[in-house]
């Protein structure tokens, strides 16, 4: 775990942790859209080593705290400095997490759907006024609060101490998941009093990390043992049924539901995290091959809000590319690395942009922040690129049969050949794409299980 100091000096660390969390939350969506990768891969990448959406939130605590922490108290014109510095973070992302899921929305209505699919899309209304979450599932305004949230925290972090935070945090949680602060919303994935747990530890520890270190200031074996016993079990109590280990998962007190966030679920994302952010901390702190291996995940994580906005977007550039082109299983799975590659070179412009190095937009394009910039860039880029993959490829020929030839030949095809496999969905109520799930009587997605698999309850899908 990190032990640098405050400083403006930016902690690799963090920038590694993040860019694993990108990788890991991309990869994640593209195989719950799902795109046709082999049943097995979607599940480990969609279901059993998933962690991105709590690492993200840990995080983002232990990140406020570096930054702001020092700066809530002392000297009065610093503290209030600190906290408009929130609040305006905190109001530029709630309006970025509407005006993302708006251009999502509209860019969506242009992708390609199959004769045979009537697609249902998210009313643009409704996303303004936050009556539906959209494509980021609301994490972007969850986070809004959350920042706009940390001074109390860090008041009462200061006055009761670390154990005090934590109480008055699962106090929160337990107050929520037992109903008494009234239903989170079942299309809301990211209910702020089910995931500020997550965002609080991360806040608290964030100054005592050097505890888990030893005297020579390497991570301490004894914490490498305690996360990696922790993963091992919670993994197994929320995996092993699915993989033929155990059957703890089968029994109702043990359930991992992510929509609300179940206490088993909030433990599977602080073992996970703790686990992968450890363990690529001490690959990281050990090896210089592995610094210059890893170090486009750093570039990721520098620009991490950039990052997560891309790909958001470039994920219907690669969902048109397979509904047209119906490559094979194979050439699905090449999707993932080739994501990863795409959102490197966002970063990569990002921080170009970032730091003065190339060419600056003429005004008035001057005049907005260069991640407003590169991010609007990247949404006109993919209805560009939309458009002209239709215009190269057209539609794919069974869809020009006539009505009654075209219903035999869907019917008749496989999941594969149709392009449309479908991945076991955990989150019933989050669809980046609709007309790639079925939908019941109520109107959400139903969810899925892969005919060679053993059921699994969650995928993460929305962030």
């Amino acid at each position: 775990m990190s032990n640098t100091s405050t400083t403006k000096q930016r902690d690799p660390l963090l920038d590694l942790w993040r860019g694993l969390a990108l990788v890991d939350m991309a990869w994640v969506h593209l195989v719950a859209y799902p795109i046709g990768v082999a049943s097995v891969l979607a599940l480990w990448i969609g279901e059993y080593t998933r962690f991105a959406a709590g690492a993200f939130v840990l995080i983002s605590g232990l990140s406020v705290a570096r930054v702001f922490g020092p700066r809530l108290a002392g000297d009065p014109a610093q503290v209030r400095e600190s906290r408009r510095r929130l609040f305006r973070r905190a109001l530029m992302l709630a309006v970025l997490d509407r005006l993302v899921a708006v251009a999502f929305g509209l860019i969506e209505r242009s992708l390609s759907v199959p004769p045979a699919i009537t697609p249902s899309y998210p009313d643009l209304f409704d996303l303004l006024t936050f009556a539906t979450p959209g494509v980021t599932g609301g994490l972007l305004s969850l986070y809004a609060v959350l920042l706009a949230a940390t001074p109390g925290l860090d008041w009462i972090l200061r006055r009761r101490g670390a154990l005090g935070a934590l109480a008055v945090s699962a106090g929160l949680y337990a107050l929520a998941h037992g109903g008494f602060l009234g239903s989170p919303g079942a299309n809301w994935p990211f209910p702020v009093a089910y995931w500020q747990p997550l965002f609080v530890v991360g806040y608290v520890v964030s100054d005592r990390l050097a505890a888990l270190r030893n005297a020579s200031g390497r991570i301490a074996v004894w914490w490498l043992i305690l996360v990696s016993t922790a993963f091992a079990a919670v993994f197994l109590l929320r995996n092993g049924a699915s993989i033929g280990q155990v059957a703890f998962s089968a029994l109702p007190a043990l359930a991992f539901v992510k929509v609300p966030l179940s206490p088993w679920e909030l433990a599977w994302y602080l073992a996970s995290s703790a686990f992968v952010l450890t363990w690529s901390a001490w690959v990281w702190e050990r090896a210089a091959w592995a610094r210059r291996l890893l170090g486009w995940l750093t570039l990721l994580g520098r620009q991490s809000l950039l990052v997560y906005v891309a790909h958001l977007f470039v994920q219907l550039v690669l969902i048109e590319v397979l509904t047209l082109l119906e490559p094979s299983t194979t050439a699905r799975a090449l999707m993932l690395p080739l994501m990863a590659l795409v959102l490197v070179a966002v970063a990569a412009a990002g921080n170009r942009a970032r730091y003065g190095r190339g060419p600056r937009p003429s005004l008035p394009l001057r005049l907005l922040p260069p991640p407003a910039f590169l991010g609007g860039s990247v949404m006109v880029g993919t209805f560009a690129a939309v458009m002209t993959l239709q215009l190269l490829f057209g539609t794919p020929a069974a869809w020009n049969l006539a009505p009654e030839a075209a219903e035999v030949e869907v019917a008749t095809m496989t999941d594969e050949e149709a392009g449309i496999v479908p991945a076991v969905e955990g989150d019933p109520y989050f669809s980046p794409i609709p007309w790639l799930m079925e939908l019941g009587d109520d109107g959400y997605p139903v969810p899925f299980v892969a005919p060679d698999a053993v059921e699994a309850e969650h995928i993460e899908s929305g962030t």
